[in-house]
């Protein structure tokens, strides 16, 4: 280390030898000691006074503050000037020196980011805290002892990758010195895993309701799905291969197993492996004589005899790979009979692998591909209610809902829509998670601490032995914060509102005390709980988002030999036996339909297709008219469908029923008799009138189907009572053709006008050296005032920020705790810091417009393209000649033209307000 007292210089190094350079008389930074240290290894010294290290402007011949800088609460002298016990050491071995600094005040250890990701929080410095406390007390048990302490210095040396303390105050010891390695010091607090029993009294429910532990290690590990098949066995998916590999290099190792209970007590106590050395697979679902399992870049069809796999083939292949919380995973049967499954948003050119004959998967069915973006694509997991509503959701988003299906649209290919979702959740302070375990370290985006970051699973509660007020009830895992979450719809036109229940304001339906605990997938099992599948990992968060050397103090398969699976149900009550609905005839199978539990209904109808069940069509016709439950009602009018036994008397009993949710699905289903001789329109041109808007939307969408004048006289009756309502005139707009007069009115109104925007233009083309002009900025004292006018001229137009601007970019009250370089990077240099889904994307029309934007949303005839002051502008594909995705961010450069650094300093400070 060079001390410099007086008559500062310049020296550099290079060829492995210090050059002193002119004496320093040039704008000179203050402090009475001043450290000369290469700290990046470009072969030039950076001078560090105190606190700030700045860098020699050669061209300028003057020293100028670096583009980073000591953490915050690091500085190399004290309030008096004196050493405050700040220590430069190389504790990780990457060949750059770490921050130690430990004094009397206490002590704080920081890694020098060998890699820089700004969008991550990975800045250039020191920006990786691994350790923070008071000052020793306890010489012996203390992490780090002080290197100075009231006016001593207790002479700390550096030998053999530790730090040796060695001094007379440290007499009073058994040994005249006191050491730590430098592995001690960096090593990654972790508290130990608890005992299935033990972390299952960590536990914390809604009053009234008991967990219960079901499946544990060694039985099963690293559980992510289930599915119970028709036998009534539970079928587990592992995935200990996550997150790297068995090996931390891609080994596979996911595994498939069938869980039997052979005492019948609801506990299960026998596993066999069905399938073995699976990469990273996420999703099963039972389906014929066998089970359909999804792992990228492939879904299987596996058979099962006796418990072992007997053949497998690749049904789909082409999903892209990467990161595992980003994978196509599945599944679940709609009312159609069709499988469904979450693309995951990663997307992949998907194909078949083979062709399949006769009524083999997926008959008549198939797992929609969702787009590689956001419209209609799920994150992890897609699922419905009783009722055929579909929802998903993202890490980010507790829940949407899916409000119009992508094949309606395909029948208009100049049919442009701006989203195929309704976002749920969206109520102040909808974000808010409420954990009661310690808050858990964030590898990345601080921030997000206290908010949905890990969201997944959106499953409805499609039983009713949790009463009648959890009808309408969805829950969501989210596993950073130990939790798993419920909203409660209510209606809202087509689609829903949701909010927390009124007791759940500030608490979550199950929250967990133990860190480990990692709720990752929910379902509705046949006893009427809610099960649970709890990953039980201390590292969730994946290795793309750690950094390097934060990743090196980790273990990130901690736990990888561990797992759970537990049910939730109310205290007290009786749950349903598991049935072996395999065991049925038809005829019991018809009279399953009339559980209150969905799985069961599920299974029921599906094994009523596989087995092509013609002879119980006369039994759910009589359920059509006569089951009590609207449920039954709509599920037996859903199997007579995927039966092809549908018909124009039963079609019109239905719609007649007393249930709007009977009358909806009576309509659905009134589509494959579209092309039938029948009076089934006459009937349906009545429902224009009927008292139900879901009702009345279903029939706009259902009349599509219809090639008659009697369905376009409908359509133009329901655009003349309701056509301004939005999601009515989609769904009229679904069911035109372009021609038709009616679609060229209504169309007009999802014409989008362009906004004129002037940008600010860059003053120059080297932006790192713009952000280190702002270094400044640190030290100035911002006004929140003037900041909040300062943000409604500047930043409003793309982020949105206490209720106010537009949604393009990420929302500033996210990022307000991010460190000063990093904000003057995003604001100054954002296509450094800019994340892939804000990345720019230039679009090539046929009419040789060129259109710039971000991709908010896709659908099967348009992509969504939002520009800057938050328009979303629906392109057609049809029109679109060329998609280039740039490496850019659509947040112009150029800022530096309107906000001096003050300015700066004010925009920060009402970012920070409260």
């Amino acid at each position: 280390m060079f001390a410099l007292e007086s008559d500062p210089k310049a020296w550099t190094f290079t060829d492995g030898k210090w050059t002193l350079d002119e004496p320093l008389t040039h704008g000179l930074p203050g402090g009475s000691k001043l450290l000369l240290r290469d700290f990046d290894h470009d072969g030039v010294c950076e001078l560090l006074a105190n606190r700030d290290i700045s860098a020699w402007d050669e061209k300028e011949q003057r020293w100028k503050p670096a583009d980073f800088n000591l953490p915050p609460d690091c500085a190399a002298l004290n309030s008096h000037g004196d050493d405050n016990g700040l220590r430069f050491i190389d504790l990780n071995g990457d060949g750059f020196e770490d921050v130690v600094q430990s004094n009397g005040d206490g002590y704080v250890i920081y890694i020098w980011a060998g890699t820089v990701k700004a969008r991550l929080g990975w800045s250039r410095g020191w920006p990786h805290l691994v350790a923070k406390g008071p000052a020793a007390t306890d010489l012996k048990t203390a992490k780090i002892l002080p290197f100075v302490k009231d006016g001593r210095n207790f002479g700390a040396w550096v030998h053999s990758d530790r730090i040796v303390w060695q001094n007379e105050a440290l007499y009073s010891l058994d040994s005249d010195t006191v050491q730590r390695t430098f592995k001690e010091l960096i090593a990654f607090a972790m508290p130990p895993p608890k005992s299935p029993m033990d972390s299952l009294t960590s536990m914390q429910l809604r009053p009234g309701f008991t967990a219960e532990l079901v499946a544990s290690e060694p039985l099963i590990e690293s559980p992510v799905s289930f599915d119970w098949d028709a036998q009534g066995r539970l079928w587990v998916v592992e995935m200990p291969d996550y997150p790297l590999g068995m090996d931390g290099n891609g080994k596979p190792g996911g595994k498939v197993k069938i869980l039997t209970d052979s005492k019948g007590d609801g506990h299960y106590d026998q596993a066999t492996t069905f399938l073995d050395g699976l990469p990273f697979p996420n999703g099963v679902m039972p389906w014929r004589n066998g089970v359909l399992i999804s792992s990228a870049p492939n879904i299987l069809f596996v058979t099962e005899t006796n418990g072992q796999a007997t053949d497998q083939r690749v049904l789909f292949t082409g999903f892209r790979e990467g990161n595992q919380q980003h994978r196509v995973n599945g599944f679940e049967m709609g009312l159609d009979g069709w499988i469904y499954g979450a693309n995951g948003d990663s997307g992949g050119a998907v194909k078949w692998r083979e062709v399949l004959a006769g009524r083999d998967f997926p008959f008549p069915g198939r797992i929609p591909v969702s787009s590689k973006r956001k419209s209609g694509s799920t994150q992890y997991g897609r699922h419905r209610d009783d009722w055929g509503n579909w929802f998903g959701n993202y890490n980010s988003a507790w829940l949407w809902h899916y409000t119009i299906a992508e094949h309606y649209l395909r029948r208009n290919p100049r049919l442009a829509v701006k989203t195929t979702k309704q976002q749920l959740a969206n109520y102040p302070d909808s974000t808010r998670v409420f954990p009661i375990s310690e808050l858990p370290i964030r590898f990345n985006d601080p921030q997000a601490l206290g908010h949905v970051t890990s969201g997944c699973s959106a499953v409805p509660y499609r039983e009713e032995l949790f009463g009648p007020g959890f009808a309408t009830s969805i829950f969501a895992c989210e596993p950073v914060h130990n939790v798993v979450h419920r909203e409660v719809l209510a209606p809202d036109g087509a689609t829903f509102i949701s909010h927390r229940a009124n007791d759940e304001q500030d608490r979550e339906f199950l929250a967990s005390k133990d860190p480990w605990f990692r709720p990752v997938f929910l379902k509705t099992g046949p006893d009427g709980a809610l099960y649970v599948a709890d990953f039980y990992r201390f590292v969730l968060e994946h290795p793309e988002w750690i950094a390097p050397e934060t990743l090196s103090r980790l273990d990130v398969r901690a736990g990888a030999s561990k797992g759970r699976i537990y049910r939730i149900y109310p205290t007290g009550a009786k749950l349903h036996p598991i049935p072996n609905l395999a065991k049925l005839d038809n005829a019991g199978l018809v009279a399953a339909l009339e559980s209150p539990n969905g799985w069961q209904r599920d299974t029921a109808q599906r094994l009523l297709y596989e087995r092509n069940a013609q002879d119980a069509v006369p039994a759910l016709k009589k359920l059509v008219t006569s089951a009590q439950s609207p449920k039954t009602r709509v599920q037996a009018l859903a199997t007579l469908n995927v039966l092809h036994a549908i018909d124009s008397d039963i079609v019109r009993s239905a719609l007649h029923d007393a249930r709007p949710e009977v009358r909806t699905e009576a309509i659905r289903v009134s589509e494959s008799l579209a092309d039938q001789t029948s009076d089934v329109l006459t009937a349906l041109a009545t429902m224009v009138d009927d008292t139900d808007f879901v009702v009345r939307h279903q029939l706009a969408l259902s009349l599509g189907a219809f090639h008659d004048e009697r369905a376009t006289t409908a359509l133009a009756t329901l655009a003349e009572r309701s056509g301004e309502q939005p999601q009515m005139r989609l769904a009229i707009l679904s069911s035109l053709a372009p021609e038709n007069p009616l679609f060229a009115k209504l169309n007009v109104a999802n014409a989008t006008v362009i906004p004129k925007i002037v940008l600010p233009k860059p003053t120059t083309a080297d932006r790192a050296k713009v952000v280190a002009s702002y270094a400044s900025v640190a030290d100035l004292k911002g006004t929140p005032g003037h900041g909040h006018e300062l943000f409604l001229q500047n930043c409003s137009i793309c982020h949105h920020l206490k209720g106010e601007g537009k949604e393009v970019g990420p929302d500033l009250g996210q990022v307000g705790d991010k460190p000063v370089d990093w904000l003057l990077t995003a604001i100054f240099d954002p296509s450094a810091a800019v994340e892939a889904r804000y990345l720019m994307h230039v679009l090539k029309l046929k009419n040789d417009t060129e259109l710039s934007g971000i991709i908010s949303a896709e659908t099967a005839n348009n992509i969504v393209l939002r520009l800057p002051g938050g328009t979303d502008l629906p392109v057609l594909r049809v029109d679109i000649v060329s998609d280039q995705a740039t490496n850019r961010s659509l947040m112009p450069e150029g800022l530096e033209t309107v906000l001096k650094p003050q300015d700066v300093a004010d925009v920060i400070s009402y970012l920070r307000a409260k």
